[in-house]
């Protein structure tokens, strides 16, 4: 062996071993960082389950066209998680010392939590999976417009079977995201980034750009750290308050809950903040706008009031305490995003020709089973859960069992 080539294994070993030397102390310095002590916690949200994709989805007749399909997919409420190039940024919580961190936006990744993914579109230009939205809002504090990352219905709204590398979408049915521990991992991607070393380097030059002054990434670090402290704050007020101990998981969150204590609690005042004991499924959409309540809880008759609840409760923003501020146009809830959603989604009656002879839905539909497929929930049980979720005025108009049956498949 040349001594050039051995001279360039003991670099490369000595370069391992400084990194290994600069991990350890960066782990036993940690006794004085209460930050750093929770990086490093174990948790079970960084051991989600391996995702398999699938070779083919299949839509379902559920009565509107794919562009109508992919604008609920990617239509923002208004809802921000963060600025939108910072999440493309992000790069998953994990230590990887001797090789290039993989990005948190990856598909592969972020459907381990149950996000289905997507191509990239006019509506999703990056590719996120649905139920992510690129949207621009204005902030309410300071009326500058910012370039966003939310959530969207569909994340919560959009359900798939899966079954031999198949699958079956189906709109307006109950998601499977598991939305806690998607929250607990990028909490601690925003960490890893600002105290692991070199980590916010390539932060900010992938934010800024390769020319950024010093002064620009001072800034940036200040807001990124603003950030960081916020969710800390609210990470050890709900584990001081045991907030949410009963957990939700896959296609199961306490929703009501969670949505108050961020509105009336993390916006307001930590007084308001109350256990979330009620995990429950995504329900799905389709007579919603119908019911006499739009809660579980029976706290909510107009649907409106409650989308945008439900908009502030995934961090839509608005100055809850400044009176001057409040009823301003500052606010990145977007009421007629809500409008549109809602009149889309909703079931409405429309008059159906004379060949028909009765009338039938507009807007979203009931899933209608495949052709060959097997029912495997009980049909009268199906039927008067149908029954139950049209308002009495509508039972007589050639609404009953026989348009009920075809919800025992997916019921």
């Amino acid at each position: 062996m040349s001594n050039a080539k051995v001279f360039h294994m003991n670099m490369t070993n000595a370069k391992r071993i400084a990194a290994l030397v600069l991990l350890a102390s960066l782990v036993m310095g940690m006794s004085a960082c209460q930050q750093l002590k929770v990086l490093f916690e174990t948790r079970p949200s960084e051991k989600m389950p391996v995702y398999h994709p699938v070779s083919e989805v299949q839509y379902l007749n559920q009565n509107w066209s794919g562009y109508h399909r992919e604008w609920f997919y990617h239509a923002g409420q208004g809802t921000e998680l963060m600025p939108y190039q910072w999440f493309l940024a992000l790069e998953q919580p994990q230590l990887h010392p001797f090789s290039t961190v993989p990005k948190f936006h990856e598909t592969g990744y972020l459907a381990r939590f149950g996000f289905l993914p997507d191509e990239a579109s006019a509506e999703n230009p990056d590719g996120l999976p649905l139920g992510f939205a690129k949207d621009t809002v204005v902030d309410p504090e300071s009326g500058q417009t910012v370039e966003v990352v939310g959530l969207t219905c569909a994340a919560c709204h959009t359900g798939q079977l899966e079954y031999q590398g198949k699958g079956i979408r189906i709109d307006g049915g109950s998601a499977t995201a598991d939305l806690a521990s998607f929250q607990t991992e990028l909490g601690f991607a925003v960490g890893f980034t600002d105290k692991v070393p070199g980590r916010f380097d390539r932060f900010a030059k992938a934010v800024l750009g390769a020319s950024a002054t010093e002064d620009q990434k001072r800034k940036l670090h200040e807001e990124f750290e603003a950030l960081l402290n916020k969710g800390m704050a609210e990470k050890d007020a709900a584990e001081a308050g045991k907030l949410y101990a009963a957990a939700g998981g896959f296609g199961r969150t306490d929703a009501l809950g969670r949505i108050g204590n961020f509105v009336f609690g993390t916006e307001i005042d930590n007084q308001n903040l109350r256990v979330a004991d009620a995990p429950v499924s995504f329900p799905p959409i389709w007579y919603t706008s119908w019911f006499n309540w739009v809660q579980y809880n029976a706290s909510i008759q107009q649907p409106m009031v409650r989308n945008i609840g439900e908009a502030l409760g995934v961090r839509a923003r608005v100055n809850l305490t400044d009176p001057k501020k409040l009823f301003s146009r500052r606010s990145t809830s977007r009421i007629c995003m809500r409008w549109r959603i809602n009149w889309r989604v909703q079931p409405r009656l429309a008059d159906c020709t004379r060949r028909c002879g009765r009338r039938k839905f507009s807007g979203l539909s009931i899933r209608r089973r495949p052709r060959g497929a097997r029912s495997y929930t009980s049909s009268t049980a199906s039927i008067a859960i149908c029954l139950r979720s049209i308002p009495r005025r509508f039972k007589t108009q050639s609404i009953g069992r026989r348009d009920c049956k075809a919800t025992a498949f997916w019921s």
